[in-house]
């Protein structure tokens, strides 16, 4: 499952990623971080960043750790839809968590200000 979802998150397929995400639950197939990327990476592609916010809330309901990668990858979500204040949030998440940011996460929440015209 995480092969094809990656490719279909490379070329933003959000709807595809989605599907075989649903499909992955369906069979009671455990998701991992390198899942939960893809799944992320094709919303932010694909501007739904409401869809890429949910499903980071429900991993971490499950327990699965959000990494450096898959914060930085929401918070491109945000940029993506001009949402600079769940931007800055989850910036403030990793910022006051496990997770440091980086040079990635830090051009992500800039960017996501610009943006939206909050420079």
């Amino acid at each position: 499952f995480n092969s094809a979802m990656s490719a279909c998150a490379k070329v933003g397929a959000w709807a595809r990623v989605l599907h075989l995400l649903g499909a992955m639950i369906r069979r009671e197939v455990e998701y991992d971080a390198r899942t939960a990327l893809a799944a992320i990476s094709a919303c932010e592609k694909a501007g739904k960043w409401e869809n890429a916010l949910q499903f980071l809330s429900a991993m971490m309901q499950d327990k699965v750790e959000a990494n450096r990668t898959i914060l930085s990858a929401a918070i491109s979500a945000c940029r993506e839809g001009c949402q600079w204040q769940n931007a800055l949030q989850l910036f403030n998440f990793m910022a006051q968590g496990r997770v440091q940011p980086d040079t990635i996460a830090f051009n992500a929440a800039i960017s996501s200000c610009e943006a939206s015209g909050k420079w």
